[in-house]
């Protein structure tokens, strides 16, 4: 037999055996929780049902899980994430990136010669005006229900740096779009210059500045208090932080020193899917308690994940209950809004069946937690994605 083709049938043998191994090997040991290379959480094995297989749900949850639990799964993803990417990015010519943008893979780009890596700048498809438009038209019933706050965050998915310009007003959608009485506040941005203030270098979400700025609009809007301030700006100088956007591209080039406000927050406590508990790790991070890993993701760990369901209580029944839709966005200021009310109940639509069994009734959900004030926090990624779909069901 020639050498070669008796090498290539020892590799495809070996090939083989180490898929089968690994599948067999995650469903025998212990079941992971958390990517922090993907930052996000793991499909676990799902319970075999009757209706559940014959739907095809079963098999559909089981491959996914099978995916995210295959026996160095998450390690192997990230080694080809690495070896996929060859450029430097230090050594880019100026000629090529003043003022443009330079793509890293599909979904994210730097800009300017940034050390920064940005969400791709996106152009308006009708399918997506059309989504977000049937969004809406739920809000609105919403409005007519219960006293409905909006806030809305702008990111470059939607902003065009190299015409300063945006593709969509989303804004101006909302208005035209919305019945009845609403109040809406936002975080927006001029230039890249602006843009940078707000957000991290190397994670899609906004930094201490920018989540700082959005929880003041809120307050300010859905209350007659003063938002807390400050007392102190804390840089974790041991810290190499590479968020999601770095993780996601796999660029080191790119990295920052996460950075934290300090607060004096209230006495609470915090119910954290359906377990009563604590969410975030700010206090830890303060005491110098923390990961120091290359592939830590401290946005999530230090103001907390993105769970389907948080109830904080801070024992004022004076005040009003309040429930909130969100996304990870919220992670950095659920605290801090939370603090203003007496119980503020946070959803996270795409795992709040995950952990509740059940689809999301929003009007069932204020009656039976005597809600008094609904916030959405949305950008445009929330107006239009099927993962916050909610429905307004008697």
């Amino acid at each position: 037999m020639d050498k070669k083709v008796k090498f290539n049938n020892i590799l495809f043998f070996i090939v083989i055996f180490t898929i089968i191994i690994g599948g067999w090997s995650a469903l025998i040991r212990n079941e992971k929780d958390i990517s922090y290379s993907e930052n996000r959480n793991l499909a676990k094995f799902p319970h075999l049902t009757i209706s559940g297989y014959l739907n095809s749900e079963y098999q559909r949850y089981f491959a996914d899980a099978l995916s995210d639990q295959f026996l160095y799964g998450q390690t192997i993803k990230e080694k080809y994430k690495t070896f996929s990417n060859f450029l430097s990015y230090d050594d880019i010519p100026e000629a090529i990136c003043k003022n443009k943008y330079v793509s890293l893979n599909s979904e994210y780009a730097s800009f300017n010669c940034d050390k920064s890596i940005i969400l791709k700048y996106n152009k308006l498809q009708d399918d997506v005006l059309t989504a977000i438009q049937n969004r809406l038209k739920v809000y609105s019933q919403l409005n007519n229900y219960i006293d409905t706050y909006y806030f809305f965050l702008s990111t470059a998915a939607i902003y065009n740096f190299e015409k300063n310009e945006y593709s969509i007003d989303i804004l101006k959608i909302v208005d035209e779009n919305l019945k009845g009485d609403y109040n809406i506040s936002s975080l927006t941005f001029r230039d890249f210059d602006e843009f940078k203030k707000y957000f991290y270098k190397t994670d899609h979400h906004w930094n201490n500045v920018g989540s700082y700025n959005a929880y003041k609009k809120i307050i300010n809007m859905m209350s007659d208090e003063e938002p807390l301030k400050p007392i102190d700006e804390i840089t974790f100088d041991d810290t190499v932080f590479y968020g999601s956007a770095a993780r996601n591209t796999q660029i080191y080039d790119f990295k920052e020193k996460f950075k934290a406000y300090k607060f004096n927050i209230p006495k609470y406590s915090v119910t954290v899917d359906l377990q009563e508990g604590s969410y975030g790790l700010e206090d830890e991070y303060f005491k110098g308690n923390y990961d120091r890993k290359k592939w830590a993701s401290h946005y999530g760990l230090f103001y907390g994940g993105d769970n389907g369901e948080l109830i904080f209580d801070f024992n004022a029944p004076d005040k009003d209950n309040v429930l909130v839709l969100g996304s990870s966005y919220t992670n950095a200021i659920n605290k801090l809004i939370s603090s203003h009310f007496n119980k503020t109940y946070i959803i996270d639509l795409r795992n709040y069946s995950k952990i509740k069994g059940e689809e999301f009734n929003i009007k069932k959900y204020i009656d039976e937690h005597n809600i008094d004030k609904v916030l959405i926090i949305f950008d445009y990624i929330f107006l239009h994605d099927p993962d916050f779909d909610i429905e307004w069901r008697a």
